[in-house]
This record gives C-alpha cells, sequence and structure tokens, in this order.
C-alpha cells in the first residue's frame, strides 16, 4: 500500500510538474511578444532621436524669402525719361510759345524723333511705351529733332487762333520704344494792346546819335497798323515824329536820334495804332549833358 501511494504521490508529483512546466511555457509564450514589441519601440524611438538630432544648418548669405523686393531692369524701365523742363501757362491767343525739354538715355543711346505734340482737347494720363504718335489723339506736332543723349531740345509752337486753352506733351522715341512727358496746359488769353517803353537811355551826349525802343503787345489779331515816337524840347510839346512803322503784335521797334548839340533835355513818347485803336505810352524825359 504505501508503494502505491509513493508511486500515486510520485505519480500526483509528476503530474504536478508537468502542469508547471505548461504553464510556465506558456506564460513565456505569452510574454515574449509583449516584451518582442517593447523593445522594437525603444529601438525606434533611439533610431528617430538620433535622425532628428541634425546639425544647424550653416548661416546663408542669401536673402530670406518675404525681405526687401529686389528692383527688376525690364526694357521699359531702362533709365529713358522726357521731361518738359519750361514752357508758358499763358500766351495771347494765336501767338508763339516756346516749350523746353529733356530726353534722358542710357549711356551711348540716341533718339531720332523727338517732339512736342498739342491738342485743343486734353489727352489725359500717363502715356505707356505701347502708345504711339498716331494712337496719342494729338492732331498737332512740331518738326521732328534728334540727337544723342541725354540732351535739351527747344521748340517754337504756333498754335494758330484755335481754342482758348491749349494741352501738349513732349515725346522722344529711343531704341524703339514710345516714350511721353506729362501732359501740360496753356491757356490762350486776348488781352488788351499796350505800348510800353523797353530801352530809354538816362542821357545823352549833345550831337551824338541815340537809341530808342518800345514794344507792342496785346490785341486780336494783333494788327499794328502804325507805331512811331514823337519828340520834343519843351514838355508835352512834340514837334518831331519818326516815321511810322507795322507789324503783328507782339513786336518790338527801335529808331536812332540825334541828341541837340547844346545842353538841354528832350521830351519823348511813343504811339501806336492797334487794331483801328490808338495806343501812347507816358512822357519820357533825358537829359542832353
Amino acid at each position: 500500500m504505501s508503494r502505491t501511494r509513493a508511486r500515486t504521490t510520485g505519480g500526483c508529483i509528476s503530474r504536478s510538474s508537468d502542469r508547471f512546466k505548461v504553464k510556465y511555457k506558456y506564460e513565456f509564450r505569452q510574454a515574449f511578444p509583449m516584451r518582442a514589441a517593447l523593445l522594437a519601440i525603444m529601438a525606434v524611438l533611439i533610431i528617430a532621436g538620433c535622425v532628428g538630432q541634425t546639425a544647424p544648418a550653416a548661416p546663408s548669405s542669401e536673402q530670406p524669402a518675404g525681405g526687401a523686393p529686389q528692383k527688376v531692369t525690364t526694357p521699359e524701365s531702362l533709365a529713358v525719361s522726357v521731361t518738359v523742363t519750361e514752357g508758358p501757362t499763358k500766351v495771347q491767343v494765336g501767338k508763339l510759345f516756346t516749350v523746353k525739354w529733356t530726353v534722358v538715355g542710357p549711356a551711348g543711346s540716341s533718339t531720332n524723333d523727338t517732339r512736342v505734340y498739342y491738342d485743343t482737347v486734353s489727352r489725359a494720363g500717363s502715356f505707356a511705351a505701347g502708345v504711339t504718335p498716331k494712337t496719342s489723339g494729338y492732331r498737332s506736332f512740331t518738326p521732328t529733332q534728334s540727337g544723342a543723349l541725354p540732351s535739351e531740345f527747344s521748340v517754337g509752337v504756333s498754335p494758330g487762333p484755335v481754342g482758348n486753352v491749349l494741352f501738349y506733351r513732349s515725346y522722344a522715341m529711343v531704341d524703339g520704344q514710345n516714350y511721353w512727358s506729362d501732359e501740360y496746359e496753356l491757356n490762350q488769353v486776348v488781352s488788351a494792346p499796350t505800348v510800353a517803353k523797353a530801352s530809354v537811355p538816362s542821357n545823352v551826349t549833345g550831337g551824338y546819335s541815340y537809341s530808342v525802343s518800345w514794344k507792342v503787345e496785346g490785341g486780336l489779331p494783333g494788327n499794328i497798323e502804325s507805331s512811331y515816337l514823337e519828340w520834343g524840347l519843351f514838355g508835352g510839346q512834340y514837334d518831331h515824329k519818326t516815321d511810322a512803322q507795322t507789324g503783328t503784335s507782339p513786336m518790338t521797334f527801335t529808331v536812332s536820334l540825334t541828341a541837340p548839340s547844346a545842353p538841354n533835355t528832350v521830351y519823348i513818347r511813343m504811339h501806336a495804332v492797334v487794331d483801328g485803336k490808338e495806343y501812347t505810352t507816358e512822357e519820357s524825359s533825358i537829359p542832353i549833358k
């Protein structure tokens, strides 16, 4: 009986040991995948950390995006400009007026066509290179000029008796491109005729000749039918006068006189008949030494 128990007990112990071994193997097998996964995750994190620790980039000499814009040079933005430097804002209707302008361009450049365009209708706005003289709308223009750049140009403009207001701007073609100045306004006015002293000597020497000048302006159309100088040796008394001259306003007249030989005073005044009406200056006196 005791042997049987012993065997039985041994059998129980043996069976328990077997169950322990089976259980251990089962638990090891269950735990191994979890440990492997944990190790794999740690490896990935370590590798990622190493990869993420990159060396700082060296300073760049290039300008970062979003910095100050750089100027881009295009054919339209080359150093070419047309600028009016002198021009009146008022002129007698139909009378000649002068316009001066400068054309600036790159070194070695030139213009073979520069002039002034004008009209009684405004062509306001900024003219781009695509605006040609034909498409500008201006109906009148001065003769063409040319020259190396930079240069200043000048021209006398005779608008004729058209309208009360003129609009003008200067133009130049440089390297096949059209360039324009700003537009300017000129008022044509009708002023009443005037006669004024232009040049009168402060004194003269007896027996010698001297010159006197006066200017006639204004009027429409401004026909000077007669203009002359009268003089005498007593104030308000004019015993002599020069030959009458004619012309178109504005105009300057000059005469030559001979002073009396004895010391005295000469009294003078000038006359003009403009558009059928007579105009006279105030009296002037010239001492004779």
